[in-house]
């Protein structure tokens, strides 16, 4: 495609603010003392098929090592034990399909003690390894030091946040928006589709993105994705990772709509979080 950028692009000199981000990030934080693991996140980066329209974002395959990710198939849980997430609040102006989801980035907040064994401490090791972090943020450091500079200047610490989540239903599942402006980059991992799938699920479930042309979009302002035409859609598969460091042009949404279809994710954003108000 001609609108892809190289994967090889050096990645020297990172701006200062990007650079205390990672460094801040990863300070303390033990990496994977398994050298496979740790080199399949270091690979990630560099693997990635990074694109420039409608807006720099990437997608890399295999996301997880095969035997991480088929763990976590088999640990998922049942629909019924992921609570319901009330989605009004940012849903304001349109109805949207059931969405299901669990914090997991703190064992003890997703409300079940299964959490904290199993594949999950690994899974959460894997989203804050200091190798992958450290990958992606360097990989993108332009548009994450582009994003820095549009906050208030108030920034607090690096944070993590990662959900289990789970959509279905005969409505859109989560309809155009651009994230919260402190939300620098976000990894969608396409886990599973299941129920009754056809040839266009994989483009329905998976994430469609726009082009925002001269329009002014409020962040977390949320439109029916009905109402636009994806200027490309990366499609559901297994294990396939969604990489998109936030911007104003960042438009993106979830189409879905088809009765009997569940979209299993598990998406994490890495934020540069507000001080306290004084």
């Amino acid at each position: 495609m001609t609108d892809e950028l190289s994967t090889t692009e050096s990645l020297a000199g990172l701006p200062p603010e990007v650079s205390a981000f990672r460094e801040h990030f990863v300070a303390g934080r033990a990496d994977f003392a398994e050298a496979s693991i740790r080199d399949h996140a270091k690979d990630i980066a560099s693997r990635l098929t990074v694109f420039d329209n409608p807006f720099i974002a990437g997608v890399v395959d295999d996301f997880f090592p095969p035997d991480l990710y088929d763990r976590l198939v088999s640990n998922w849980p049942a629909t019924k034990d992921i609570p319901s997430v009330d989605l009004s609040a940012v849903a304001r102006n349109y109805s949207v399909s059931e969405r299901r989801g669990l914090r997991l980035d703190q064992a003890d907040d997703t409300r079940s003690a299964s959490f904290s064994g199993g594949p999950w401490p690994a899974v959460r090791a894997f989203f804050e390894s200091p190798t992958l972090v450290s990958g992606l943020v360097t990989r993108f450091a332009g548009e994450i030091q582009d994003q820095i500079a549009t906050l208030d200047g108030r920034s607090g610490d690096p944070e993590y946040k990662l959900w289990l989540n789970y959509d279905a239903g005969s409505l859109e599942a989560l309809g155009a928006h651009v994230d919260h402006p402190r939300k620098l980059l976000t990894i969608v991992v396409y886990i599973g589709l299941d129920g009754a799938i056809d040839k266009s699920s994989p483009q329905r479930w998976g994430t469609s993105l726009y082009d925002v042309g001269n329009e002014s979009i409020e962040a977390l302002e949320f439109s029916p994705n009905a109402q636009r035409s994806a200027a490309r859609t990366v499609e559901f598969e297994r294990n396939r990772a969604f990489i998109m460091p936030n911007s104003r042009r960042a438009l993106h949404g979830v189409a879905g709509g088809q009765p009997g279809v569940g979209r299993a994710t598990l998406m994490c954003g890495y934020w540069l979080a507000s001080l306290p108000q004084q």
